[in-house]
């Protein structure tokens, strides 16, 4: 057997070992990619031209103008500025004057999806996809909202406003009986209310960030809901 046989021989084997070592990583990494749970994931809102996950098989498409729910490679028109109500149902008077959406959020168990728009004033709100019905939730006079997120159960809805100040507040609503839950904002020592920040859900307790103007660190706090109440409690040093 000459040599140049023998070399091209070993070579075909060599290639074959590499092609089959590829194949089982290549495998590997598929299985583990469709078995993944993300049930407990936080669910982050798309903002305007961001597009939905690639693992997801029903998620939201944001558009200025509308809100689209992709699902089984179609997409389907759900919410048009224009068929927004025109009034606050919060802020009686007060026209929505509705410019544009600036996010959406699909609720965990699918059945709602959360909204902010902006204009004159910021305001969000909840589409029943089983109802089909618009809620009204947050209404920021002269402000805007910078957040939504939804609890992992899909119950309760976190929305974090910037008042016309700048000064950052934590509103939450609760799905199931279709209100806001009130909480006393905390205040500084200079009697001003903390600047708040939405963190995480873990549960039914919500994590905040907290800050006085004269502060330099934020320290973290936990709203948690109890009977349709919230309990506040501010974290020590060192607890997280």
């Amino acid at each position: 057997m000459s040599l140049l046989t023998l070399m091209s021989k070993r070579l075909k084997k060599v290639s074959f070992t590499i092609f089959t070592v590829i194949t089982k990583i290549a495998i590997i990494f598929t299985m583990a990619i469709i078995n993944l749970d993300f049930s407990n994931k936080q669910i982050i809102p798309l903002k305007v031209g961001e597009s939905c996950s690639a693992f997801s098989d029903r998620c939201v498409f944001v558009k200025p103008n509308s809100i689209w729910i992709r699902e089984n490679n179609e997409e389907n028109l759900i919410l048009s500025l224009n068929s927004l109500p025109k009034e606050s149902s919060i802020a009686k008077g007060l026209s929505l004057g509705s410019d544009r959406f600036t996010q959406a959020i699909l609720s965990p168990d699918r059945n709602s999806i959360s909204f902010a728009v902006d204009g004159f004033h910021g305001w969000s709100g909840i589409y029943d996809l089983r109802k089909n019905k618009v809620f009204e939730v947050a209404f920021i006079f002269q402000g805007s909202i910078n957040k939504l997120l939804f609890s992992l159960n899909g119950q309760y809805l976190a929305i974090e406003s910037k008042d016309a100040g700048g000064f950052s507040s934590v509103i939450i609503w609760d799905t199931k009986v279709e209100k806001n839950i009130s909480w006393d904002v905390p205040k500084c020592v200079s009697g001003f209310p903390f600047d708040v920040r939405l963190k995480e859900w873990v549960d039914n307790t919500l994590k905040i960030r907290m800050k006085c103007m004269d502060d330099k660190e934020w320290k973290t706090g936990l709203l948690k809901i109890e009977s349709e109440h919230i309990v506040f409690r501010k974290l020590g040093n060192g607890e997280d």
